[in-house]
């Protein structure tokens, strides 16, 4: 079985309006272990990385 990661690379961090806050961190994996947090600083780097 394979692995997909998805990886972002010098994060802009700003987080949108319609997000939760959350603590910034340097590294988030996401798998059925993650919690909310994890999955709200997934979105918001991945919405900075299309800015």
């Amino acid at each position: 079985m394979t692995t997909v990661r998805a990886v972002i690379q010098d994060p802009y961090f700003e987080q949108p309006a319609w997000l939760s806050n959350v603590e910034y961190r340097e590294c988030v994996y996401l798998s059925k272990f993650s919690t909310p947090a994890d999955a709200v600083l997934f979105l918001t780097l991945l919405c900075g990385y299309n800015n």
